[in-house]
C-alpha cells in the first residue's frame, strides 16, 4: 500500500510493478506491469501501463497524454514534459521528445524520430534526424540542421549556422584540430578562417580548403564543388554533379568538366570563357621580320606553297587545329609575323610603283619632245 504524507502519496503505485518509486498524487495511477520507473510530481507517468525504466520528474511529467501508455527507457524532467517514443529525453517545462529523440528547453520540441532540439522554443519536427540548436531555432523540413538563434529552414536538406540578429552572425569558423595556430602545417582537415574584423585598414586572412594526406603512402584528395541536378520529381538535392574540380595530385582545375588529366595544361573549361580581357605571357615576338638581314620569302615561292598546302607557311592547317587546338600566344605571334611580312611586300611593291610612275613620267616627257620634233620636221 502506498503511504500518504501531508496529502501526498508515496509508494510504488498500483499494479505488479517492482523496483518502482512513485511520489505525488495521480502518479502511475494506471500502471499495470510497468517496472523500474521513477515518477515524482502530480500526475507524473499518469497514463503509463506497461512502460519500464522511465524517469519522470515534474507536474504531469510524461503524464499528460493517454497515448503514452507503453513508453520505456525515457526521461522527462519538467512540468508537462512529454516523451512519445521509447528512449527519448525531454528536459524543460513543456518539452516534447519523440522516439530516440532529445528535447532540452522550455518548451522545446523534437517530436520526430532521432531528432534533437536544444534551446527555448527550439523545434526539430521536419523528418527523421532533424536537428535544431539555439533559442527559437527551427528545423521543420526533411534533413534540416539548424544551429543558431532564431534561424529556420525554408526547404529540405538545409544546413543553417549563424544568428538572425543583424551584426551577430558568424565571422570566424574553425573545423579540425590545430586551427588556432598560424602555420599551415597545424591546420586541421578543413579550415575556414576569414578575419572577422570590421573597420578600415584591416589585414585580410587566407581561406584554406584542403583535403588528402600529406605524408606516407597516402594519396592526394580532390576538391569537388558540386550542385544539384534537377529531376522530374523528388528531392533534387539528392542528385548532385561536379560543377568544378581541383585535382589534388596535379593542381589541375576543371570548370564544367572533370576531364583534367592532361598535365600539359592547368585549366580546363567546358563550353567556353567570356571575359573582357586576356593577357598571355610570351617570350618571342616577330619584330625580327623588320631586320635588314631577314630573308623575305619570294611571292612566287609563296604562291607555290599556298597552292600545294592550302595554308600559309608556319600557320597550322585546319586538320591540325581541329586535332590539337590553337595556342593563343603562339598563334598571335605567327599571325603578326604574316602581317609584318605582308607589310614588307606592300612596301616593296609601293617602291616599285613609285619607280614605275617616275619611268612613265619620263617616257611621257620624252614622247612629248619626240612629237614636237616630228611636227617641226613635217613643216
Amino acid at each position: 500500500m502506498d503511504a500518504q504524507f501531508n496529502g501526498i502519496l508515496v509508494g510504488k503505485g498500483p499494479g505488479t510493478a517492482t523496483n518502482t518509486v512513485a511520489i505525488g498524487n495521480g502518479v502511475l495511477v494506471n500502471n499495470t506491469t510497468g517496472t523500474r520507473n521513477v515518477a515524482m510530481g502530480v500526475n507524473a507517468l499518469r497514463y503509463n501501463q506497461t512502460g519500464f525504466n522511465n524517469t519522470a520528474i515534474g507536474a504531469e511529467a510524461m503524464g499528460g497524454n493517454a497515448a503514452d501508455s507503453a513508453i520505456s527507457g525515457s526521461v522527462g524532467i519538467g512540468n508537462l514534459s512529454r516523451v512519445s517514443g521509447v528512449y527519448g529525453v525531454a528536459i524543460g517545462s513543456g518539452a516534447w521528445a519523440g522516439l530516440f529523440s532529445i528535447a532540452i528547453g522550455s518548451p522545446s520540441t523534437a517530436s520526430v524520430q532521432s531528432s534533437i532540439a536544444i534551446g527555448r522554443y527550439s523545434e526539430a519536427s521536419g523528418f527523421v534526424g532533424t536537428t535544431a540548436i539555439g533559442i527559437e531555432a527551427k528545423a521543420t523540413h526533411s534533413g534540416g540542421i539548424v544551429i543558431g538563434h532564431g534561424l529556420q529552414t525554408t526547404g529540405s536538406y538545409q544546413l543553417l549556422i549563424g544568428n538572425r540578429l543583424a551584426g551577430a552572425g558568424i565571422r570566424d569558423v574553425y573545423i579540425g584540430g590545430g586551427v588556432t595556430q598560424q602555420l599551415a602545417s597545424t591546420y586541421g582537415p578543413l579550415t575556414i578562417q576569414p578575419t572577422g574584423q570590421t573597420g578600415t585598414n584591416q589585414t585580410g586572412q587566407t581561406i584554406r580548403i584542403a583535403t588528402g594526406k600529406g605524408t606516407g603512402t597516402g594519396t592526394s584528395g580532390d576538391i569537388h564543388f558540386m550542385t544539384s541536378v534537377p529531376r522530374s520529381s523528388g528531392d533534387t538535392l539528392q542528385s548532385i554533379a561536379t560543377a568544378m574540380i581541383l585535382k589534388g595530385s596535379t593542381g589541375n582545375v576543371g570548370i564544367g568538366t572533370i576531364k583534367v588529366a592532361d598535365t600539359a595544361y592547368k585549366l580546363f573549361v567546358e563550353k567556353g570563357i567570356r571575359t573582357r580581357k586576356v593577357k598571355v605571357d610570351i617570350s618571342s615576338w616577330p619584330d625580327y621580320v623588320f631586320d635588314e638581314q631577314y630573308k623575305l620569302q619570294d611571292l612566287a615561292e609563296l604562291e607555290m606553297y599556298v597552292r600545294k598546302n592550302k595554308h600559309l607557311p608556319e600557320v597550322p592547317s585546319a586538320q591540325e587545329v581541329e586535332r590539337e587546338g590553337v595556342n593563343l600566344g603562339d598563334n598571335q605571334a605567327i599571325l603578326l609575323k604574316k602581317i609584318e611580312e605582308l607589310t614588307l611586300h606592300l612596301i616593296e611593291m609601293n617602291q616599285r610603283v613609285i619607280e614605275m610612275d617616275k619611268r612613265v613620267q619620263q617616257l611621257e616627257s620624252e614622247n612629248k619632245i619626240l612629237k614636237e620634233e616630228i611636227k617641226k620636221s613635217d613643216k
